[in-house]
C-alpha cells in the first residue's frame, strides 16, 4: 500500500479498505440489465444481513439509514412492477437520465452494503491509516 501523503486528508478512509471479492460487481449488474426493483431487493437483503450483526445494530446511523431506505422504497414504490411503480413511471425516454442516476445510486449503495458485510465477516480488512486518528469502525 502506498503511504498517505502529508497533503492527503487522513480521514479519507477510501484507501484504507483492501479490495476483496464482491457478491456482484457493478459490471455484473450492468451486464445483466438488472432493473431498479431487483437492486432495491438486493439492498434490502444486505441491510437485513447487516442488521443481524450487533456492532451494526449499535450504530445509530445504521438503523437510521435502513429506516430511511425502507421509507423511500415504500413511498416511491421502488420495488414494485405495476403501473404505480418507480420503474413504470420512469419508463419514457425523457426520464432516462433520472432512471440511470437512481440505478447508479442504488448500485453504489448495494456495493457499500456488500463491502460492510465483507468487513464484518472478515473477508475484507481495514488498514490502519498513517495518521494518529484510527478509522471509525465501518459497519
Amino acid at each position: 500500500m502506498m503511504p498517505i501523503s502529508p497533503h492527503q486528508n487522513c480521514h479519507d478512509h477510501s484507501r484504507l479498505i483492501r479490495p476483496g471479492p464482491t457478491v456482484m460487481s457493478d459490471d455484473a449488474i450492468e451486464a445483466q440489465h438488472i432493473e431498479i426493483p431487483d437492486i432495491v431487493i438486493r439492498c434490502q437483503t444486505q441491510f437485513a444481513k447487516l442488521a443481524t450483526n450487533q456492532t451494526c445494530v449499535r450504530q445509530p446511523w445504521f438503523r437510521s439509514a435502513q429506516g430511511d431506505f425502507n421509507l423511500w422504497c415504500s413511498g416511491i414504490k421502488a420495488s414494485g412492477h405495476d403501473k404505480s411503480s418507480l420503474t413504470y413511471r420512469l419508463r419514457k425516454e425523457k426520464w432516462k437520465s433520472v432512471r440511470d442516476d437512481i440505478h447508479d445510486l442504488l448500485r453504489g449503495l448495494c456495493g457499500i452494503l456488500v463491502q460492510c458485510q465483507q468487513l464484518n465477516s472478515g473477508k475484507r480488512q481495514i488498514i490502519q491509516p498513517a495518521c494518529n486518528t484510527p478509522p471509525e469502525f465501518i459497519c
